[in-house]
């Protein structure tokens, strides 16, 4: 593009000039804004919703705009409420992409904005999951010191949480030599220490009391094909030996402490996700 910007609308538009996408003029005419909002998300259209009494600048406060992708193009994205409670968190959404974990019924999405920004959208599959993630980011979790994700939004009815991204990649999958695979299986351990170290939060009203070994049929019954003759009589000697030990102190635990929820980064930190 090139030439001269010059005003045809004066009594709506009082300056015109050449400026980058990072860099939009404030205020901007709301629907010059839409356009240039489809444009950078990539959308053949947009549907711009513009009341009798909304001002003619761009107002975020009561910005309708909605992306209209392309009839079947484009990655699966989340139900329209909650990308809408997404948006009212962090801004625009420019594009969504679904990185569940396969065996999970909770869903996970990686939202992206158009400057490169990018968000954690999670809808849990219950109630109870999704207290207990929230319960844990608002309580203890900001306490390891950037170890873990921070929660930007949570909505109870949605079961839904907007979360800031976590630097690294899951030790999933991860080969790693011997010494070095040491080194990051102690400073799991150090993680964990750090995690089990945080002050416990009040029990919520109607909390059952935890009954020790109360999980230990269900474990027993997926373990079965895998046992050996005689495995099954000693764990259950354990679990019975264990009744007359004295009662263990009651910490916070992660509860999912796997290697798809560790994430190394660059410099071989280590952070953790995945609350629920």
């Amino acid at each position: 593009w090139s030439g001269t910007p010059d005003v045809k609308e004066p009594k709506v538009c009082d300056a015109m000039d050449w400026f980058a996408f990072d860099a939009l003029p404030k205020p901007m005419v709301a629907y010059c804004r839409a356009g240039l909002e489809a444009y950078r998300a990539g959308v053949p259209m947009v549907v711009h919703f513009q009341e009798p009494d909304d001002p003619i600048g761009h107002d975020p406060a009561v910005d309708r705009l909605r992306l209209v992708p392309a009839p079947g193009g484009g990655e699966p994205r989340p139900a329209r409420e909650v990308r809408e409670f997404a948006e009212q968190a962090v801004g625009r959404i420019t594009a969504w992409t679904d990185v569940s974990w396969a065996r999970t019924a909770s869903r996970v999405w990686r939202a992206q904005d158009a400057s490169g920004g990018v968000w954690f959208v999670k809808i849990h599959q219950n109630d109870r999951f999704h207290g207990r993630e929230v319960a844990a980011l608002r309580d203890w979790v900001p306490g390891l010191g950037g170890a873990g994700p921070r929660l930007v939004a949570a909505d109870a009815g949605l079961r839904a949480v907007v979360l800031t991204a976590v630097e690294g990649r899951p030790l999933h999958g991860m080969a790693l030599p011997s010494d070095e695979e040491r080194r990051v299986f102690r400073a799991i351990g150090e993680l964990t220490a750090r995690i089990h170290a945080s002050p416990l939060p009040p029990a919520a009203p109607g909390t059952a009391p935890v009954v020790p070994c109360a999980k230990l049929e269900r474990h027993l019954d997926g373990a079965r094909p895998h046992l050996r003759p005689g495995d099954e009589e000693y764990v259950r000697w354990v679990v019975a030996s264990a009744v007359h030990l004295p009662p263990v102190e009651a910490v916070v635990t992660h509860g999912d402490l796997q290697l798809r929820n560790l994430l190394r980064g660059g410099d071989g930190t280590l952070r953790i996700i995945d609350f629920e």
